[in-house]
């Protein structure tokens, strides 16, 4: 709605010379009205995104909270207050999402996301050994004596290979 006003502001403008009831935006309000809708895109983008998804993923949370994160922390200019507050609220609601082996695991294996979030080797590191540790354990889970497979058979690729060639 914000972002129709700007559309419009010639034509709102104009309209609003010819009133006396209501006065015009000042020049700051409309870069206050610009800043405010650049700074809320993000979040439009992302419930369109994840409301648009007809499955959403637990793998979907690291990037997209990440990445509202860091166009909060990257964007510049007079709303700087605002965009504080909303990044300290991310990261209170979600915390410390790359500390979370199961988040971790699930967006790893998204062909989608692969390593796209982990932009330090910490997290790379991290998001790998967590990704092995749940596979190991469903496979440990998994794997009871079967004496239908014969002492032939060819033995299934590791875990560990299967990651490495992510």
């Amino acid at each position: 709605m914000l972002d129709r006003l700007l559309e419009q502001r010639n034509a709102v403008s104009l309209v609003l010379t010819t009133t006396t009831v209501v006065k015009n935006l000042s020049a700051q309000q409309w870069a206050t009205a610009s800043d405010l809708t650049a700074t809320l895109r993000p979040f439009i983008e992302v419930t369109e995104e994840m409301s648009a998804a007809s499955y959403p993923m637990m793998s979907m949370i690291i990037p997209i909270v990440d990445s509202l994160q860091h166009l909060l922390r990257a964007t510049q200019g007079g709303l700087d207050v605002l965009r504080n507050v909303m990044t300290g609220f991310l990261r209170d609601k979600f915390g410390d999402l790359f500390a979370d082996d199961e988040l971790c695991a699930a967006t790893l294996v998204n062909p989608r996301f692969k390593m796209l979030p982990f932009d330090s080797h910490t997290r790379h590191c991290k998001a790998m050994d967590a990704t092995l540790a749940l596979m190991s354990a469903v496979r440990d889970t998994s794997s009871a004596p079967s004496s239908s497979i014969s002492p032939n058979a060819a033995a299934a690729p590791t875990v560990e290979h299967v990651i490495s060639s992510v």
